[in-house]
């Protein structure tokens, strides 16, 4: 079969079928799907195909919160860019290693590889991944207390975003600003930006992780508010599409706010069930 153009379109078919698994929530389907593309990849040598299903297990393990597990794939990817040379699949691993690392909040990590990511970005004229590695630098800035440099880089990915009409950026833009609101104590701010972030998500995908991430951030907002009622129906929904497209991590921050909401309410049971389901949803991530 190596010599064969049917084994490639074999490794094919077994990513398609991968990424139409993890998009039903079907994450132990998916997993294997990857590996088994993986495997195929490997046996006719094919160096590219290794790099991107690498990748591909390296997002699959950073969405289920296996941090180490996601670190060791991507740098596998990045092995094989690096020695022979694919720049533009480079970018990209570069680029996720930076957030994984970011969503370890090992923030100086994440800088020195999402700067690095940016840079080699804008060395190839890969502007989708130039806008993205600005956002996620604009996040870790955010993060560190450093909130200039970080509107600088949201803005000025936002504007690119605009301009190539790069719609997930676009959403992600609007959602990370409203961070930067928060951090500043711009409440009415950081709401309308929120709202301007669900809108363009939900266009993109009704029940995407985009979504999860906002909901959730739109529950605590309530939560901020004294609104305990809109954060526990809010935070609720948040849980409800993060299930669905495998964003563990927001099921847990989601719980503690619904927790935190009824603790409002003084409705002791509830807030001791919710704010137990997030530690159990912490401690069941494998790091």
């Amino acid at each position: 079969l190596r010599l064969t153009d049917e084994h490639k379109d074999v490794a094919d078919t077994q990513v398609l079928m991968a990424n139409c698994h993890f998009r039903l929530g079907r994450h132990e389907e998916a997993e294997q799907y990857f590996l088994d593309a993986l495997s195929s990849f490997r046996r006719i040598n094919d160096a590219v195909g290794e790099a991107n299903i690498l990748n591909n297990l390296g997002l699959f393990h950073k969405n289920a919160c296996r941090w180490g597990r996601a670190i060791d794939f991507l740098e596998k990817a990045l092995k094989i860019c690096e020695e022979i040379g694919l720049a533009h699949v480079k970018v990209h691993v570069v680029l996720n290693i930076g957030i994984v690392h970011l969503k370890k909040r090992d923030f100086s990590e994440a800088v020195n590889a999402l700067a690095n990511a940016r840079k080699m970005a804008r060395q190839t004229g890969d502007d989708l991944k130039y806008a993205r590695a600005t956002l996620m630098l604009g996040v870790a800035e955010t993060n560190t207390g450093n909130l200039t440099a970080a509107e600088k880089h949201l803005l000025e990915a936002r504007v690119l975003s605009e301009r190539r009409a790069y719609k997930r950026e676009i959403a992600l833009a609007d959602e990370f600003l409203g961070d930067l609101m928060m951090e500043r104590g711009d409440v009415e701010g950081a709401a309308e930006n929120y709202a301007a972030a669900l809108s363009g998500a939900k266009k993109i995908s009704p029940t995407g992780d985009i979504v999860a991430e906002v909901l959730r951030r739109m529950a605590y907002l309530s939560l901020v508010r004294n609104m305990p009622e809109d954060a526990v129906e809010t935070g609720l929904e948040a849980i409800e599409v993060a299930k669905r497209c495998g964003e563990v991590h927001e099921i847990g921050f989601a719980e503690r706010t619904i927790g935190l909401a009824y603790a409002l309410m003084r409705k002791s049971a509830e807030a001791e069930e919710h704010i137990k389901s997030s530690v159990s949803t912490f401690l069941g991530i494998c790091l």
